[in-house]
């Protein structure tokens, strides 16, 4: 099996997977969703992908518990509940699963966009989800797809080739001084 053949079978594994976890509620099957899940999450760890936030690092998609997709009016209830402390209003979105009935809250923040001409009791929140921290050994993509970038940068052929082109660019150029250095 050749490396294009690899990515695409890894591809075809990976969303068969992901489909099947959103497949499940419709055919009233909750109780293999954390099957299917852990399964999933097995099979990005082992090709090494990395997940959207929403997906990977909290419960905002999926039931912390049982593993099942969240979705409103099917198998989850929302709510948002008002507590003041010290006179300041805050709000949390609270989402219960239907199935095995647990209970995650999220907190909701004010947005900081409030218009002119808009009333001031009319604020307006969005919900923050909580990020994972940072597993020890879990290697940061963004530094080393930057090392791999500058490895490319100073090989001896890209070298070369910036040589190249200022070599290109002086003599295209007239000016005094390479004229005089010519002669």
């Amino acid at each position: 099996m050749n490396r294009l053949e690899a990515d695409k079978f890894r591809d075809k594994q990976i969303s068969q997977k992901y489909n099947l976890l959103h497949l499940l509620p419709t055919l009233n099957v909750p109780e293999l969703s954390g099957l299917y899940l852990k399964s999933f999450f097995n099979a990005t760890k082992r090709y090494q992908l990395q997940l959207p936030g929403l997906i990977a690092e909290s419960e905002a998609k999926f039931c912390g518990s049982c593993g099942l997709v969240r979705i409103p009016q099917r198998n989850l209830r929302l709510s948002i509940i008002e507590e003041v402390e010290a006179k300041v209003p805050s709000r949390k979105l609270q989402y219960t699963c239907l199935h095995c009935k647990h209970v995650a809250t999220f907190p909701l923040e004010l947005s900081k966009e409030i218009e002119p001409d808009q009333d001031p009791t009319n604020e307006k929140f969005t919900a923050t989800w909580p990020r994972r921290e940072k597993v020890a050994g879990q290697v940061d993509k963004k530094s080393s797809k930057l090392r791999a970038k500058r490895r490319k940068m100073n090989s001896l052929s890209n070298l070369l080739t910036k040589k190249h082109e200022e070599r290109n660019r002086s003599s295209s150029s007239l000016s005094l001084e390479s004229f005089m250095q010519r002669k």
